[in-house]
């Protein structure tokens, strides 16, 4: 068992979001360190809203040139402590 902090997010995703390239000539790939420093200036908003904004980001930084193998899925959770 993992202890898990009372709310948390975690961010699932297929190689497709972090094989782009990072720009339109098509040298670099993004990666995941460039993932998680993109995520970092991404607001934290809704989580809906965290996820499309995201990948609107990679396929940006991609030249909308590979569209295939993206998917995300992002957990949240929320728990109230115990009462005392």
């Amino acid at each position: 068992m993992i202890p898990l902090p009372l709310a948390g997010a975690l961010t699932l995703y297929t190689d497709g979001l972090t094989e782009g390239h990072t720009g339109t000539t098509g040298r670099g790939r993004l990666g995941v360190e460039g993932l998680l420093a993109l995520i970092d200036k991404i607001p934290l908003s809704d989580p809906g809203a965290h996820v499309d904004l995201l990948i609107k980001e990679t396929r940006a930084l991609n030249a909308d040139r590979h569209t295939d193998d993206l998917a995300v899925l992002r957990l949240d959770w929320h728990s109230k402590a115990s009462p005392s």
